[in-house]
């Protein structure tokens, strides 16, 4: 219950109590007035509980809509990747990169030749493990 229906309510109760009766004028007036506040005070609460229910639907077709989003653009996302990647390795074959696929996981990697420090250390930037391992 809100605290507008118990106010109304506790309004209603001290007028009961002062033994008030639509007989006069004045007492008429503020029976009506009671009457039409309790009516506001429930149209009030109904009101809440239907805002209540429309906020819990939105919030669940929204949660919907996001699962939706992730499946139809998740596919668009990895098609632009693959895209990406593919002119990432031409524009690499094009200017003298060399090709190394990871013994590993099979991730291809592009190295400048130029700028290749062999004694470094080269870990794989899909697996993490070292694309050169030392031979025993």
């Amino acid at each position: 219950m809100s605290k507008l229906t118990e106010k109304a309510a506790y309004l209603k109760g001290i007028a009961e109590g002062m033994d008030i009766h639509p007989d006069t004028p004045d007492h008429k007036l503020i029976l009506a007035l009671l009457d039409a506040l309790t009516e506001t005070a429930e149209a009030v609460q109904a009101l809440e509980t239907r805002l209540q229910d429309a906020e819990e639907a939105i919030d669940q077709v929204s949660d919907d809509l996001a699962d939706v989003e992730d499946i139809v653009y998740e596919d668009e996302e990895d098609e632009e990747d693959e895209e990406d990647d593919d002119e990432d390795a031409e524009q690499m074959e094009d200017d003298d990169y060399i090709e190394y696929a990871c013994p590993h996981c099979g991730e291809v990697v592009y190295y400048d030749p130029k700028d290749f420090d062999m004694e470094g250390e080269h870990p794989c930037p899909a697996c993490g493990k070292e694309l050169f391992p030392e031979e025993e």
